[in-house]
């Protein structure tokens, strides 16, 4: 969804009602609707940008608005809930999930203190959630700490700061211990266990708070390799605070942008200087482009970075002229000492 026009008026906090619908309607069907699963539906509004109230204390007041927050706002609401409930007969054609009474019946068994700790600790490893078909990793330090990653809608994404959950990409752990068989740790400080079962070379894993199902299970790591256009994307998104509907937009001109750059730095035709100035050019229309989908604070930013992108690529270039000549330099000493 492309980001909404905003009104606002940075220098009075204020914003007109010009943009925007009064009412909206439209007609979605679930593409994934299962008639044996419960299931719930509701609809989310996104208003238009307004002046937060940050912004309107400090024109008030005749001061600077400060610089560490944004200077606009969109309210989201959301409406009353669809409860879909399954019938009975729909109920018993729904897949059943795997239960620890499933797992001993086929002969598993669960490990013990001393297996659990040669299991886990000082190790990471990777979890399929056999419910969503999420797969995220698990790591657990000597030290009794642990965390979660890969986890999210961005998870796909070939990066190692992905969206977590528990403020991983910030390093937050969360203190376990090992005890009676089971792993012992706390979610937003309610506490849970998680027992494990081996069956042939899987392990299942089954948290006290799941009703006595194993929903996770032991998966190899995922061969994927970081990206270096997609970490610089994700990086830049996070300096500027975009929002989803800003990323849909200005990542695809980003991604544009890197090809071009490639091109130039391949062309053996271009002098120094030529090579500059087209670095300049593919520059200032991506800036083009970019900008006038930021607000005022991101731009700042925005030109901030770019500046020091472009400073960066330059350097590049003259280094390269420098040590083509001390090279030549180097080759001439050489030949006129013979």
């Amino acid at each position: 969804m492309p980001a909404i026009q905003s009104t606002v008026d940075l220098q009075k906090a204020t914003y007109t009602n010009s943009v925007g619908s009064t009412e909206l309607k439209t007609v979605w069907t679930d593409p994934e609707f299962d008639a044996g699963l419960h299931a719930f539906y509701y609809a989310r509004v996104l208003e238009i940008p307004t002046p937060r109230w940050t912004l309107i204390q400090a024109v008030k007041a005749g001061i600077p608005p400060p610089d560490i927050v944004p200077r606009t706002g969109q309210e989201r609401a959301w409406s009353s809930p669809i409860w879909y409930t399954p019938s009975a007969d729909a109920r018993k054609n729904a897949a059943a999930g795997m239960t620890v009474a499933d797992l001993k019946a086929k002969g598993a068994t669960q490990l013990g203190d001393a297996q659990l700790k040669a299991f886990i600790v000082g190790k990471a490893f990777w979890l399929r959630n056999n419910v969503t078909g999420e797969d995220f990793s698990v790591a657990y330090t000597a030290e009794g700490q642990s965390n979660v990653w890969h986890v999210g809608e961005s998870a796909t994404i070939p990066s190692y700061v992905a969206n977590v959950v528990r403020s991983g990409s910030e390093g937050t752990t969360t203190p376990y211990k090992i005890e009676n068989g089971k792993v012992v740790s706390n979610l937003s400080q309610a506490p849970f266990s998680v027992s494990v079962y081996k069956l042939g070379d899987t392990y299942y894993l089954a948290r006290s708070n799941e009703f006595g199902y194993a929903n996770y299970e032991t998966i190899p790591a995922p061969k994927f390799v970081l990206n270096p256009l997609t970490a610089m994307i994700n990086q830049f998104s996070i300096e500027l605070g975009l929002t989803e509907q800003q990323k849909q937009q200005i990542v695809p001109f980003l991604t544009e942008e890197a090809p071009k750059l490639k091109a130039l730095k391949d062309n053996k035709s271009l002098k120094p200087l030529q090579k500059i100035e087209q670095l300049t050019r593919i520059s200032d229309e991506i800036d083009a482009k970019v900008t006038p989908l930021l607000d005022q604070q991101q731009q700042q930013k925005f030109q901030a970075i770019r500046d020091e992108h472009r400073r960066q690529l330059v350097e590049k270039l003259g280094s390269q002229v420098m040590q083509k000549v001390e090279s030549k330099v180097k080759s001439a000493s050489t030949e006129w000492s013979e």
